[in-house]
């Protein structure tokens, strides 16, 4: 098969918090608390058994654990990236959700 994507992809899970609404879902409740499976710097694929649909908004944060990485500058524990996204595909066993280009980054102390 023909591979069509033009932007690389990485099978990493991240935990990540889907929220309903823009901007990042700021102050709305959270819909679920999901893993990535593929994700590349235009969206990310959530496994799940209740995917949203086809065209619904959301806020996404993902957690990137910074800790893993040994960086020697950064106190923090991990790193919250907050962007804004839509649902582009449903599937029986989860979803893709398309990055905005605007983000948010925070750091997050344990």
């Amino acid at each position: 098969m023909l591979e069509k994507r033009k932007l690389e992809r990485f099978d990493i899970a991240l935990s990540a918090i889907i929220r309903s609404g823009t901007p990042y879902g700021k102050g709305e409740e959270a819909i679920a608390r999901l893993l990535t499976k593929d994700i590349c710097e235009m969206g990310a694929y959530f496994p799940t058994s209740r995917p949203l649909p086809e065209g619904t908004k959301v806020g996404v944060e993902l957690i990137l654990p910074l800790s893993e990485f040994k960086l020697k500058r950064v106190k923090e524990d991990k790193s919250i990236v907050s962007v804004d996204g839509t649902i582009l595909r449903r599937e029986a066993k989860g979803m893709a959700i398309g990055f905005s280009k605007s983000y948010a980054i925070a750091a997050l102390s344990s």
